[in-house]
């Protein structure tokens, strides 16, 4: 099995609670740590003079990093963008491997070995990437809903020095002035076969989630065009079930969680609730949530809520008789003030079931046309 160096890379901006526990979590598979603090431009109503406004820097410079391998990027300067930040680490990364973690997203202890064990037992095997689950205001409830391109995520990669970041979104290597085409990847779907997931706190305090749907209601106004209104009717008061990340055009909902967070994730939320921050850090509503969403009547919605996001992809009759008896289910559901945004998933979703199978029966139609002519 051949040696390697693993270089782990973080963008960090006000990484408080999640800094610390995240070096402890990494520190002892790392071979080098690269951390680049600071703003880019979206970002920068979440910094003050280029850098966090919390105390990110100190906790880093206090972590003892007894084998020096730390290394800390904090220009005076807004980044444009998220790529730029990245071009960073890659300035400076001496390892064979990278591997990209954001500060609020945690792995377990094997999954760290079992990546160094297969980038160095196969040499033609370039990338690994993760399937995840999103933690919100605790570590029972994940996040579901999600289309299934946003379901995975790119993080370990092996390089050459002089490679740079060619896209964040997703993260490509750039190599010998053209896009490097992976040789071999391992997926998601097969981590997550293995027992390895990422464990993404990304919902977790208030201050978190402020300073993200600012940058995302920004970026992406269309699907969230309200961040006051669904900040207050979903995050604060827990009034809205299936619109959890704010997306209008699907929905996105919780369920309990049967997996044990890793360990330094734990640690951190005993470290908060032990430090008094259960006011400060954890939110309102998460012990009624935890009821709530094991309750009979929310797991049967969720069932009624799959079905409609996943509409379009039925035929075209039996995807009407669904929907039609859909309607009747959401005119008897008690759904509050969600009533209204389930009713235009449901109609938006027909009208896409619809325009799917006709486009499909006007190509046939065309096609055939050509051949016989």
């Amino acid at each position: 099995m051949t040696i390697i160096r693993i270089s782990y890379a973080m963008n960090v901006l006000n990484g408080e609670p999640f800094i610390r526990h995240q070096l402890e979590s990494i520190y002892r598979h790392a071979d080098e740590i690269i951390i680049v603090e600071g703003a880019y431009k979206k970002f920068k109503h979440a910094a003050t003079n280029y850098h966090s406004m919390d105390n990110t820097l100190q906790l880093i410079r206090e972590f003892p990093d007894k084998d020096s391998k730390i290394k800390v990027i904090s220009n005076d300067c807004y980044y444009d963008d998220r790529l730029e930040m990245c071009n960073e680490f890659m300035k400076i990364a001496s390892g064979d491997i990278i591997w990209q973690v954001d500060c609020d997203e945690f792995y377990d202890e094997s999954t760290h070995q079992l990546v160094r064990k297969l980038m160095a037992s196969d040499s033609d095997l370039d990338e690994i990437r993760f399937k995840f689950k999103d933690y919100y205001k605790n570590l029972n409830l994940t996040i579901n809903g999600y289309y299934d391109i946003f379901s995975e995520v790119r993080r370990v990669f092996r390089i050459k020095r002089g490679d740079l970041w060619a896209s964040q979104r997703p993260p490509i290597i750039w190599r010998d002035n053209k896009i490097y085409v992976p040789k071999k990847i391992i997926t998601g779907c097969e981590m997550k076969e293995k027992g390895h997931i990422m464990h993404n706190a990304t919902m977790l305090f208030d201050k978190q989630v402020c300073d993200k749907f600012k940058y995302y209601s920004a970026m992406w106004r269309k699907s969230n065009p309200n961040f006051r209104r669904w900040y207050n009717e979903s995050w604060i008061s827990a009034q809205r079930n299936f619109s959890i990340t704010g997306i209008n055009e699907r929905f996105t909902y919780l369920r309990w969680s049967s997996t044990i967070p890793p360990k330094e994730l734990m640690d951190m939320m005993q470290f908060l609730k032990g430090k008094g921050g259960q006011s400060s850090f954890l939110m309102h509503h998460a012990d009624e949530l935890n009821q709530r969403v094991k309750s009979l009547g929310y797991i049967r919605t969720v069932v009624m809520i799959r079905m409609i996001n996943d509409l379009y992809a039925y035929q075209l009759i039996e995807g009407a008789c669904i929907a039609f008896r859909l309607i009747f289910r959401i005119a008897e559901s008690k759904l509050g003030i969600e009533k209204r945004h389930v009713a235009f998933v449901l109609f938006r979703n027909v009208l896409k079931l619809v325009r799917f199978h006709l486009g499909r029966a006007f190509y046939y139609a065309y096609s055939r046309n050509r051949v016989c002519s």
